[in-house]
């Protein structure tokens, strides 16, 4: 029997729209797998600066203390795996804020605190401005995911030796 066009239009249709899904599935995913390695790579980077800082000391405050700062850089790395992980479960729902109050000063002096041994491996002098309490309200979560970009940014394209000062 003779093949009717009219006939096969709704199933092409219907494959073209298949394969336009899956075409902007794939790119969502893409663009999740390259977030993610961009959000790993700083954590990675400063527990490897750790790492090193802690394999050159032999005084047993200074590795009690690196240490410390070591199990923190491990504690934030958890924490971006967790962040792409509560993101990859509500991609296309609709987004979950957790507004708090929070202190604000707190916060960024913590974020800071956290990425100082990137900052002196390029010789920079890191600090913040403002009150040392500062009261908001906001999700934490994704308030310290900010304040991570902002500060890996200044890092990253502040020049060797410079300063890098958070204002509040």
């Amino acid at each position: 029997p003779p093949f009717d066009i009219k006939e096969t239009r709704p199933l092409v249709a219907a494959l073209n729209c298949m394969f336009q899904n899956i075409s902007e599935l794939l790119e969502t995913q893409r663009r999740f797998v390259a977030d993610a390695a961009h959000s790993l790579r700083t954590p990675l980077a400063v527990l490897g600066a750790q790492i090193h800082a802690l394999q050159c000391t032999d005084e047993p405050a200074q590795r009690v203390e690196r240490s410390e700062a070591l199990q923190r850089g491990l504690e934030r790395a958890a924490a971006v795996v967790h962040q792409l992980l509560s993101v990859a479960r509500l991609d296309g729902a609709e987004p979950v804020f957790h507004k708090t109050r929070l202190d604000l000063g707190r916060l960024a002096r913590e974020r800071l605190a956290l990425l100082v041994p990137l900052a002196l491996a390029k010789e920079q002098d890191p600090g913040v401005e403002g009150p040392e309490r500062l009261e908001a309200e906001g999700d934490p979560a994704i308030l310290a995911t900010v304040l991570d970009n902002l500060l890996e940014n200044a890092i990253k394209y502040t020049p060797r030796g410079g300063i890098l000062t958070l204002r509040l």
